[in-house]
């Protein structure tokens, strides 16, 4: 049996490992297919249960407009005594369960699309040799050396995705 993508999987997902970017990169698109898949059908079903409950408004205010026994109910009151309806509070909550649902699947979409981003600077930064550090970083000058070279090789990385982006 297939076990469902879950938000927290997703979350599991946006970690990103330096030392694996080949298998990073193989697998995001798969995981960015799937959050974006959730996030569609979170919108989905999201919208369903607005509809659902403008229906079951409707119907349960038809109700209580039919059934009274005073000779003068303002809209006022139908409206109050439909918002407290137990059939209508419901789907009320269904629906506002799976909307905030659908924000987070879209905020996990977003994440996924800055995630692709990160792979493309962390792809710049290993091409420019980055990660590969110095063996000698004990004194001070051999910090400083190391600082300013990994320094270099970011700026020359940034300077060959501007070119690329043009």
């Amino acid at each position: 049996m297939k076990k469902e993508f879950t938000l927290e999987d997703a979350t599991k997902g946006l970690v990103l490992d330096k030392h694996t970017l080949d298998d990073t990169i193989e697998e995001h698109s798969l995981l960015f297919d799937k959050v974006a898949e959730m996030a569609a059908n979170s919108a989905s079903l999201r919208d369903e249960l607005k509809r659902r409950m403008e229906e079951v408004y409707a119907k349960r205010a038809r109700y209580y407009r039919s059934t009274t026994t005073q000779e003068r109910v303002t809209e006022g009151r139908i409206a109050e005594a439909t918002e407290l309806d137990p059939e209508y509070m419901k789907v009320k909550d269904q629906y506002y369960a799976e909307k905030e649902n659908a924000a987070l699947w879209q905020a996990k979409k977003e994440s996924y699309s800055q995630r692709s981003h990160m792979i493309r600077d962390l792809c710049d930064l290993y091409s420019a040799g980055y990660f590969a550090g110095t063996v000698v970083q004990n004194t001070k000058g051999a910090k400083e050396v190391s600082h300013e070279a990994n320094r270099l090789r970011l700026k020359m990385a940034r300077r060959g995705r501007e070119e690329r982006d043009e």
